[in-house]
């Protein structure tokens, strides 16, 4: 495995300490019953909803958490729940946790977006696939809330073009974030995840888009083989991999980010960093990312793209000053090759 500095890219399968908690639920769809189960491991419950309804209403000094077996889960978007800590991977209740091997899938069937955030929980250890929404956040939406999201695998989610779509200028935004959307003031950890294939028609962030003040952490995860822009008409999917956007910070450390791609001439094979974005971005590794325009593997922006309307007033440093610092940049292009690594752009301020 490679590591980066105090980590480890990808998901891990921590054990679960049962102390720690103040009810555990067992959750198995292939023995267990919303209407006779009470959730324990003689007698599980069947679904993730219904177990989420069986947690109450618990507070910090008595979370819950719901540990949930191998299988196929297709129930209707849900919302995470306050306290309430739900767990995947488990070969059967009480079993084992392995959470590539005896996965836990939630599948959205491509009709639907997966899961919806909530402050102080946790959802680990789970296969969000298929999700498609037409707006933002195919298999996960943060908005304004700021969970903490760990060891779980995103493939195949999409953002669906915006209907009705025409803009008049390029670099307008359309619906953003292929697999996860986090915005307006949210402050998510999204830990040791794995994005593969996820993309959007139309929209920043084939994998992941934070926008709107959001300060996540995003480390040691793996964002491979995403694309931005699968249906854009007119330049409105920057970052094929991940796009920071609109005065969010946060940090963006120790992850692999490889082979993704801004289609359409699109800026930003690997990230997209604009209007006054300003994350640190340390010990990451970019490779084989490519972008139609600029910036095959980071792209960083200070001024947003503005067409008749005045510029904003340059702001100061202790506002905006991005960081980048001992990242491994190899066999990024462009279409223009003129920054096949980055381009920094726009009025930034970057060390």
């Amino acid at each position: 495995a490679l590591s980066l500095r105090a980590g480890t890219p990808g998901p891990t399968s921590p054990e679960v300490d049962s102390d720690e908690y103040a009810l555990i639920i067992q959750v198995d769809g292939a023995t267990g019953s919303d209407i006779t189960g009470d959730g324990s491991t003689a007698k599980p419950l069947a679904s993730i909803t219904g177990a989420i309804e069986a947690a109450g209403a618990p507070t910090a000094d008595g979370r819950v958490a719901i540990l949930v077996s191998q299988g196929v889960y297709t129930q209707p978007t849900f919302a995470l729940k306050a306290h309430v800590e739900i767990f995947g991977g488990y070969a059967a209740p009480g079993g084992k946790r392995d959470v590539m091997g005896t996965p836990s899938i939630l599948d959205g069937e491509d009709r639907r977006r997966i899961a919806i955030g909530a402050d102080h929980a946790r959802l680990d250890g789970f296969h969000l696939i298929r999700g498609r929404i037409r707006g933002k956040g195919a298999a996960l939406l943060c908005d304004a809330t700021s969970p903490v999201v760990a060891n779980c695998v995103f493939r195949a989610n999409r953002t669906l073009i915006p209907e009705n779509w025409d803009p008049l200028l390029i670099h307008e935004t359309g619906n953003d974030g292929g697999a996860v959307m986090i915005l307006n003031g949210s402050r998510a950890r999204l830990e040791n995840c794995f994005f593969f294939q996820n993309s959007t028609e139309c929209g920043r962030g084939g994998a992941l888009a934070v926008d709107r003040a959001a300060n996540p952490i995003i480390a040691y995860n793996v964002f491979a083989n995403n694309r931005a822009g699968l249906d854009d008409p007119m330049r409105s999917s920057d970052g094929g991999g991940v796009s920071i956007f609109d005065w969010s910070d946060g940090e963006f450390v120790g992850n692999l980010v490889i082979n993704n791609e801004a289609l359409a001439n699109n800026d930003a094979g690997g990230i997209f960093v604009a209007l006054w974005a300003a994350p640190l971005i340390t010990d990451n590794i970019f490779v084989g990312n490519a972008a139609g325009d600029d910036a095959g593997g980071l792209f960083i922006g200070g001024q947003e793209h503005r067409y008749g309307t005045p510029l904003d007033p340059y702001p100061p440093a202790e506002a905006f000053d991005v960081v980048v610092e001992r990242n491994i940049l190899a066999g990024n292009t462009n279409a223009s090759h003129n920054s096949g690594a980055s381009r920094i752009t726009m009025e930034s301020r970057v060390q």
